[in-house]
Order: structure tokens, then sequence, then C-alpha cells
């Protein structure tokens, strides 16, 4: 498997599982397949640019107003109804890429407006080499987790705090794993 289709596997389990405790909770709504696809999709762009890890249960929470806002714009008489609102019903008939497009458009604006506190994360998630020696020096070259010696070319420099958590891509988040440490600690941290 090459490095972009791990990337992608990872990402959709991610953003899967961000779905999974999203509507852990709820009224078991019965998502419809388009759903599922557009909020899969939604979750895992909103996982790689905001800090919304914690907030699953709002994510639903905001699908959900969304929906009944969906069904009661339709009861409304035509000239009152929200045209936005329409298309995109229409758009949930179809799996053009202009309707997936149109929807996923949509639906993420509705649920970032519900959800406007969010923050961005970092978006620099690398380590720079400047960094990455300073990192290497600070850590006299040991693994943070098992305690073995690694190379300054061989060693994985990792966010203490994971980036996929809102932690930062600054010396004070970095710290030296081995290569297996590093995977097997994937985005695991706590408090």
């Amino acid at each position: 498997m090459t490095r972009e289709e791990f990337t992608w596997v990872f990402d959709t389990k991610r953003a899967l599982e961000f779905l999974k405790r999203a509507f852990k909770n709820t009224a078991h709504p019965h998502l419809k397949k388009y759903a599922i696809t557009d909020l899969a999709v939604i979750a895992n762009n909103l996982l790689k640019v905001y800090d919304v890890n914690s907030y699953a249960q709002k994510f639903a929470e905001a699908y959900l107003k969304f929906s009944d806002e969906r069904i009661l714009n339709a009861e409304k008489p035509e000239d009152e109804q929200d045209q936005r609102m329409i298309r995109y019903s229409n758009a949930t008939r179809g799996d053009s890429l202009e309707y997936l497009e149109y929807r996923q458009k949509v639906l993420r604006e509705y649920i970032l407006e519900e959800m406007d506190y969010l923050e961005l994360k970092d978006q620099n998630r690398i380590f720079t080499p400047d960094q990455r020696a300073v990192i290497y020096r600070r850590g006299n070259g040991v693994c943070a987790e098992c305690g073995i010696s690694v190379t300054e070319d061989s060693f994985e420099a990792d966010h203490i705090k994971p980036w996929s958590k809102g932690g930062r891509t600054i010396i004070a988040n970095g710290q030296i794993l081995c290569s297996h440490c590093n995977h097997t600690k994937s985005n695991h941290y706590s408090e």
C-alpha cells in the first residue's frame, strides 16, 4: 500500500470513528446513504482543519438541526421556502459530482455556522529541519517512550499532544520517538 493510499484509509477510518462517536447518543437518526457519505467527507475535512475532535456530539446536533430545518422548510408555502434548502433537497436525489459538491458545501457551511467556536488547527503538521534538530538535542537522542537510542536521521519527531487533537507544531510540543513507538502511539494522548 502506498503512503497516499494508507493516508486515505486512515483519514476515512478516523472520519467514520468520529461519526460513530457523534451519533452515539442520538435517537438513532436512520441516516440516508447520501447523508453518511456527505458527513464522512465533511468530518474528514473538518478533522484536518479544525480542532473538532472533542465536539463530536455538537457535530451530530448541528446535522440533526439542519435536517429538521430542511423538513420544516419543505412544509412552508413555496414562496416562503429557503431556495438553498430546496436546491439541497433536490441534490439529495442524485450522486453526480455537482450534487455531491453542492450538498457538502451547504452542509459544511451550516455545521460551521452552528459551531462557530471551532479553532483552526496548526496547519503546519511537519516539524521543520531546525525544529527537528532542537527536539533531537533536547531529547538526547533517546526515544521518549521506550528509551532506546536513535540517530538524528532515523528518529521521528512526534507531537506530544497529537496534531489531530489540536497539538501545535512547535518545539515545546515535540518529542523523540523511535519508529515503532510512534506508530504504536498513533494519536493517543492523556492531558
